[in-house]
């Protein structure tokens, strides 16, 4: 189980660092800005002096509940439609990120958890190894040495991982300009999911769409 939270996690900074490596991503992020920015400026009734420089993550799968008035597009299908002959390759983006789905799904504060739990009975265990020796507990001695040996290795490898992921998720929050770190990176994957899948689906909906009606 340590294994697989260790893998989980590597998983996890990989994604990360690739996210913020894809230049389908960048583009994805310029557009919505761009059309956020147009929808306030040219369309609504924004008091604000200058346009915004950024915008959260969370906000980016609830542009599919801003309708036109007609109600026959929102807005995260115009954002589709307006990319899918000039970089139609960020519309299938998802298809680059497959492990979003698992890390969406996966609490990683819990599985972090998990791991500073088996760390501390580790300690709990090098603690006991310390018992002053009588005939009585030298069995028990033994099986915590074994367990100690068999888990050292393995705790150093885990407590790392999480030091790396926690340094990869506070630079990927700083680079998408998400100030609250509280935020979960379960949320921040399930958006990042949401996000490229729904456009995904909006690319095949207008490619079938033109397909029948040509």
């Amino acid at each position: 189980e340590l294994e697989q939270s260790i893998e989980c996690l590597q998983t996890a900074i990989a994604v990360l660092q690739r996210l913020q490596e894809s230049p389908s991503i960048k583009r994805l992020m310029r557009a919505a800005l761009d059309l956020g920015n147009m929808v306030n400026f040219q369309y609504g009734r924004s008091t604000r002096r200058s346009k915004v420089r950024g915008f959260k993550l969370s906000t980016l799968a609830s542009l599919k509940s801003v309708y036109s008035l007609d109600r026959e597009m929102n807005l995260l299908d115009y954002l589709a439609f307006s990319l899918r002959d000039r970089h139609p390759e960020c519309l299938l983006v998802a298809d680059e990120f497959p492990e979003l789905e698992s890390l969406a799904s996966a609490d990683i504060n819990v599985i972090i958890d998990h791991i500073k739990t088996v760390q501390s009975k580790v300690d709990q265990a090098k603690y006991a190894r310390g018992v002053k020796p009588s005939p009585s507990v030298s069995k028990f001695k033994s099986e915590i040495l074994d367990f100690i040996h068999a888990s050292e290795k393995l705790m150093s490898s885990a407590n790392k991982t999480v030091t790396s992921f926690n340094r990869a998720f506070e630079q990927a929050l700083c680079y998408f300009g998400e100030e609250d770190q509280s935020t979960k990176p379960s949320d921040t994957f399930r958006n990042f999911l949401d996000f490229t899948v729904y456009l995904r689906d909006a690319h095949n909906r207008i490619a079938d769409t033109a397909s029948k009606s040509g």
